[in-house]
């Protein structure tokens, strides 16, 4: 596939594995450490970043960077990745 990125945060160092840029959701909820049901959910609902390319994928570093800015909140935090209000 493609290009490939770090799963590191730097190129240093020996040994460092390569891994393909566009991740499947279960290579995503590996690197993540959510699960792959959540990860294909939220996609579906467009609340967290992805592609449609041959099937779901994940930009790692696009995932990477949502998740951070998720930081002090909660996956239970009804906001979190909501384009609009939740409807009653």
């Amino acid at each position: 596939m493609g290009g490939t990125h770090e799963l590191n945060e730097t190129n240093e160092g020996p040994g460092r594995k390569l891994l393909p840029w566009l991740v499947r959701a279960r290579e995503a909820s590996l690197l993540t450490g959510l699960s792959e049901s959540w990860l294909r959910r939220e996609a579906s609902l467009g609340n967290i970043p992805h592609v449609r390319i041959g099937g779901l994928r994940f930009d790692v570093d696009r995932l990477r960077e949502w998740i951070r800015a998720q930081e002090g909140r909660t996956l239970a935090d009804p906001s979190i990745g909501r384009r609009h209000p939740r409807r009653a």
